[in-house]
């Protein structure tokens, strides 16, 4: 079948002739005989499908009927890159037929927004295609004539319910006249959608073309790397001589100006489209792209289903999105209208999951090849050195395994620094400061003394140095429960010690500071053993604990 036999008039022909359409899709077919019936229809339709032309061409045929000035249609996108899309598809069919259309959508400057104004009164546009954000500013303005709205179009409506974009769409909707024929378009229809779509439409045909899968002219290949190598093979893979132009997807803005950079970097000519670009930046690329001076677009998932750009020969995932219905529609941008295309998804080991959830979803051949440059080989051996630690459970499990362990190792050396605190407590501690008795003692005015080597100290050195080794292990428990006046104990000691030694040269052996530190450490263990086994003879009642809580009774010394 023919657009001639749908019984279109000829403006319309002329215009579907200039830009080579000429049997209609399943999705027009399906839905251009209803709308052009006046029924309301509720259609959903897989990407790449023609499905802008399923309401175009029905809607330009019924106003160019009867002509008249004003706002006749209503058409809501997700993004500006579709509302521009769906207006240059409005423009060259409906060239012949004399009909007017203008685009409505933030990102663009003061005097964009006066032609936006314009367009929406009395005696503007005739088919409005809009953002929801910025079509409520202008309704907000109070400057909008809706009185004459005939149509009503909603165009990936899913995806607007998705962008947060529904509390807007029926705040807009509700400004609409009640008698219009509504035409709704979406790639799935959840409940929450198909709630809002059956309370708006009246009798509604229902067209559905949309199924699990991808369009049958895409080769879908996966690349299984690691996260190392996820640069190097994109950039290898865009660089290929028989990519012609592609889309490389990525999950975020941040991921997408990376991409964009290193791709640039290897001399291909690139360019990146997403939220925080200027919309005269985005349309400059895009034209860019469509004209053949741009090999490839970076892009994120917002996009997916805003671009439309014929003769796409490959669509790369740089990271697997999180969704099967948006991997479908990333990779519809290409094998468009019967066409063939390759899309090339790498996959590393944290991604299975979710790749197996597309698997099960599309129901599709995937093909797992290798990448340019890799043999099976190295391959295997990068992507299962990491395997074992890509699932949630696994990590959650290996990480509580490790904590054990740890809490284990911790309590019994713990209980090992105790014992050997207590067997120090037997060994005499005034052996050990056998010169002077201040020198435990540091602080700030300390200064430090000469040291000179002694080469018979050598032996005695290497004994200390395994000892403190030993020591060290217990420092940390020490430290915990000290007294808040550690030097003070630390120089009473050591004032009772000297009483009972005698006094040495200022100058000591690097030996002789070593076992003085030792005696310290000896001292601060008895201390420690001490006080714990004087808290366990005498346990504080509950009260006193408390008040010892929060500092209450303390002696101040």
């Amino acid at each position: 079948m023919n657009f001639i036999d749908l019984g279109l008039s000829e403006p319309i022909l002329d215009g579907l002739r200039d830009v080579g359409f000429n049997a209609p899709t399943k999705i027009q077919y399906e839905s251009i005989l209803p709308v052009l019936s006046g029924r309301d229809i509720i259609a959903s339709s897989e990407t790449g499908t023609g499905k802008t032309g399923a309401f175009v061409v029905p809607i330009l045929e019924l106003l160019s009927k009867v002509p008249q000035v004003g706002v006749r249609c209503l058409i809501l996108t997700p993004t500006r890159e579709l509302a521009n899309q769906i207006d240059e598809q409005v423009t060259v069919i409906g060239y012949y037929s004399g009909i007017t259309s203008a685009t409505v959508f933030g990102g663009t400057d003061g005097t964009e927004f006066g032609v936006q104004d314009r367009a929406l009164r009395t005696d503007g546009a005739n088919i409005i295609i809009a953002t929801p954000g910025r079509l409520l500013d202008h309704i907000k303005m109070g400057h909008v004539d809706f009185s004459k709205v005939e149509y009503l179009v909603l165009d990936e409506a899913d995806r607007m319910l998705d962008m947060g974009f529904m509390p807007d769409v029926k705040k807009i909707v509700s400004e609409l006249p009640e008698k219009k024929q509504n035409i709704l378009f979406s790639a799935t229809i959840p409940d929450t959608l198909d709630h809002f779509f059956k309370a708006i439409t009246n009798d509604a045909v229902r067209v559905d073309c949309s199924v699990a899968r991808t369009a049958s002219g895409v080769r879908q290949i996966v690349y299984k790397i690691s996260e190392e190598i996820r640069d190097e093979v994109i950039v290898t893979a865009v660089g290929a001589e028989d990519v012609t132009s592609a889309i490389v997807f990525t999950r975020t803005k941040r991921d997408a100006d990376l991409v964009y950079k290193r791709l640039s970097k290897a001399g291909i000519s690139v360019g990146v489209i997403h939220g925080d670009r200027e919309q005269a930046e985005r349309e400059m690329t895009l034209a860019g792209f469509k004209s053949g001076k741009i090999k490839a677009i970076v892009a994120t998932d917002v996009l997916a289903r805003g671009i439309d750009v014929d003769d796409v020969s490959h669509v790369f995932n740089y990271q697997i999105p999180n969704e099967p219905e948006d991997y479908i529609h990333r990779i519809g941008r290409t094998g468009r209208a019967d066409a063939k295309g390759t899309a090339v998804t790498l996959v590393a080991p944290k991604d299975l999951r979710a790749f197996d959830r597309i698997k099960k979803h599309v129901k599709t051949e995937i093909e797992e090849l290798l990448p340019e440059g890799y043999s099976e080989e190295s391959l295997n051996e990068l992507f299962n050195s990491v395997k074992g630690h890509s699932g949630r459970k696994n990590d959650h499990r290996s990480g509580g395994q490790q904590r054990k362990a740890h809490g284990t190792h911790h309590k019994a050396e713990t209980t090992t620094d105790l014992e050997m605190a207590k067997a120090l407590l037997a060994q005499p501690v005034s052996t050990a400061s056998e010169h002077d008795p201040k020198q435990f003692i540091r602080s700030s005015k300390t200064t430090r003394k000469e040291v000179h080597h002694d080469p018979k100290a050598t032996q005695d050195e290497e004994n200390l140095n395994h000892e403190e080794s030993i020591l060290t292990n217990t420092t940390e428990v020490v430290e915990k429960v000290k007294s808040s006046k550690p030097k003070k104990r630390a120089k009473k000691i050591a004032e009772r010690t000297s009483d009972s030694e005698e006094s040495t040269d200022s100058v000591v052996s690097k030996s002789e500071s070593k076992q003085g530190k030792k005696a310290k450490l000896l001292v601060k263990r008895a201390d420690l053993v001490r006080k714990q086994e004087d808290e366990k003879a005498k346990p504080e009642s509950f009260v006193k604990k408390v008040l010892s809580f929060f500092g209450i009774g303390k002696s101040k010394k």
